[in-house]
């Protein structure tokens, strides 16, 4: 039983990275308008969540029971629509490594806004000093890259601001509030393209690429190809992410996706011959394996 249940979380772990790379670099290929993106991902997924969930029947259904969660299901939704708006918008800004990279600083959001937001939540020195390596490792990365821009740096640390807000909220909806991964996930995707929804509904008069992307549909297989692949790769990982998530603990998930980063830094080269220097990888690699002393010494104390 034991031998299984390893088995299975290698398996979920293995679908996570692969998935997570195949999403991140059609992001780079298909190259949409966020708003368009972040809103064909979150429509994918919901759509996903709800033929597992009411088609097929692999887990029964739990809906919102009061209007406390369903606010703050909402308001996770929100920064979770954020951050993917930010890093859908940050990958066609910048190289792919250079985003991950920079993705590597999160866990820094995470302690200074739960230290903020949680007074219970102690900020000590030991652990400030234990993310120096992701700090030196993002400033390296980034040396004699034309790519990195100070919007899209700007754009990315607004990215980390969002995904520590959903990690604290959604800590909290999980005290009150016995979430399963499948429903959990499906809530905020509905929410999420609901959300997108409104935004690409008020911003279309600005968006130049509607023509242009309803054409490439029409006359490109690959272009609408590319695009499923994104949606469905998008859902797959983030499910696996939350599966994951049920079977470790907070600090091992943690770990595990500090990990996963050099993987998408490095399919994104080898897809997009990004040029790197030896400096730029020692960087990559100092900030990815960084997160990892930060998520031990949190978890001893």
């Amino acid at each position: 039983m034991r031998k299984r249940l390893d088995f299975e979380l290698c398996m979920y772990i293995a679908i996570w990275y692969f998935s997570s790379v195949v999403c991140t670099n059609t992001t780079k290929t298909v190259n949409l308008h966020w708003a368009l993106l972040t809103l064909t991902q979150l429509s994918l997924s919901a759509l996903c969540g709800f033929l597992m969930i009411f088609v097929f029947g692999f887990i029964p259904y739990r809906p919102l029971t009061n209007f406390y969660q369903l606010r703050y299901t909402a308001f996770v939704s929100f920064w979770f629509v954020v951050g993917f708006v930010t890093l859908n918008e940050s990958i066609r800004m910048m190289s792919i490594s250079i985003v991950m990279t920079y993705r590597a600083a999160e866990p820094l959001f995470t302690m200074v806004l739960s230290f903020y937001l949680n007074k219970k939540e102690k900020l000590s020195w030991l652990k400030i000093v234990s993310l120096g390596p992701i700090i030196v490792g993002a400033i390296l990365s980034s040396l004699s890259q034309k790519q990195a821009t100070y919007r899209g740096i700007l754009t990315v640390t607004l990215c980390n601001l969002s995904w520590a807000l959903i990690r604290i909220y959604t800590r909290r909806l999980k005290q009150e509030y016995s979430l399963d991964a499948c429903n959990f996930f499906f809530q905020i995707s509905y929410l999420g393209a609901c959300q997108q929804a409104l935004v690409l509904l008020l911003l279309s008069p600005r968006i130049n690429q509607l023509d242009e992307v309803s054409g490439h549909l029409h006359a490109d297989a690959g272009f609408a190809l590319h695009l499923l692949i994104n949606g469905l790769t998008f859902f797959l990982y983030l499910q696996m992410s939350w599966l994951v998530l049920a079977r470790v603990s907070a600090v091992t998930h943690s770990i595990i996706n500090s990990l996963r980063l050099p993987f998408l830094c490095v399919f994104g080269w080898l897809q997009f011959g990004e040029n790197l220097s030896s400096i730029n990888m020692l960087g990559i690699a100092l900030a990815s394996v960084g997160a990892v002393p930060f998520f031990v010494i949190k978890d001893k104390r």
